[in-house]
């Protein structure tokens, strides 16, 4: 390593660990030591890694100053959970079974999985958004005080709200969700994710929503992805709260009519353009670095300040490779 990677790594943990939270943000019981939390479940992740490693969807950036290889007991953790909300909040969903019978389940069992994952997701982007809010500090503290609040501090204000309203639900007697897509595919991918979406455009390039809008009382109709690869299958989930359907309506009804293939494919080129949040096998990811135009669209909707416009590019996911498709699972 030579001096500016030292220094860089330095920064980056000191950041990690201002990071921190020094209360459990689902109880609000103290910690001195928060818990070590995996956004996906390790017990997925190992299913993607090659000698222990995984690589972050951040490997595909030319931007990224950090390690984007990492073993699975580091692979995108966060500190904000006491011990026992970490063990106890998301058993439902950490489960193997649960996974692969979703469908099966009663809406009850549903509900909790899927607002599990909800939360989850949110944690994962809060804790993502602190670390940015940190760095800015120490870029700040060095010629002005802050006067205004930045849209990382704006996002932690609107991903805490989705939090409150998802934990809300487990007391709920009605199914809060509308479920997009559920289906167990019968191979393993090599990549796998839980994130939340917000769509710009819809299918036909028509604008969801005005990214630039920083109000602090704006509420993201977030979509909730997962792709959980396990023991030759994998779970596909695809849903939103009931409640956030009105703006996005028109991409629902253009996505339903699609059929398992295409939305299959339309859900990893989304992945690719909205969020950086999934990991992958290493090989996977060499074979994705030789594709000039998914790095291209990676780059395109990676950059600062970001190109939402190139984002309207969903409507051709078709000319992207998908590699949530049988021809890259892990057994071919």
């Amino acid at each position: 390593m030579n001096k500016f990677d030292i220094e860089t790594n330095n920064m980056l943990k000191q950041i990690e660990r201002d990071a921190k939270t020094t209360a459990c943000f689902l109880c609000g019981k103290k910690i001195e030591s928060p818990c070590n939390s995996h956004v996906v479940p390790r017990f997925i992740l190992k299913e993607i890694a090659q000698q222990g490693m995984v690589e972050y969807g951040q490997s595909l950036s030319r931007l990224s100053i950090q390690n984007t290889q990492t073993g699975i007991k580091n692979a995108f953790t966060f500190f904000m959970l006491c011990r026992n909300c970490d063990q106890k909040f998301f058993s439902d969903y950490e489960n193997p079974e649960s996974l692969l019978n979703f469908d099966r389940l009663s809406y009850e069992q549903k509900k909790l999985i899927l607002l599990e994952i909800g939360v989850k997701n949110h944690l994962s982007h809060i804790f993502t958004k602190r670390k940015i809010v940190c760095l800015q500090r120490k870029q700040i503290e060095q010629y002005q005080s802050q006067q205004m609040l930045s849209p990382a501090q704006l996002d932690i204000i609107e991903h805490a709200k989705y939090i409150r309203k998802l934990k809300n639900y487990k007391n709920s007697t009605s199914f809060p969700f509308q479920i997009l897509f559920s289906k167990l595919l019968d191979y393993e991918t090599q990549l796998a994710t839980q994130t939340i979406i917000a769509y710009v455009f819809d299918l036909n390039g028509k604008q969801l929503f005005n990214p630039y809008d920083l109000t602090s009382s704006f509420l993201s109709n977030y979509f909730y992805l997962a792709v959980l690869p396990y023991k030759g299958q994998t779970r596909v989930l695809f849903y939103i709260e009931k409640c956030n359907i009105h703006n996005v309506e028109s991409l629902i009804k253009e996505f339903e009519k699609l059929n398992d293939d295409e939305k299959l494919h339309f859900l990893f080129v989304s992945l690719l353009m909205y969020d950086e949040q999934f990991y992958v096998n290493p090989m996977l990811c060499n074979k994705m670095k030789q594709n000039r135009k998914i790095m291209e669209l990676y780059y395109q909707t990676d950059r600062m300040p970001r190109n939402w416009d190139y984002c309207k590019k969903i409507k051709d996911y078709k000319k992207y490779t998908n590699y949530l498709s049988r021809e890259f699972s892990a057994k071919e």
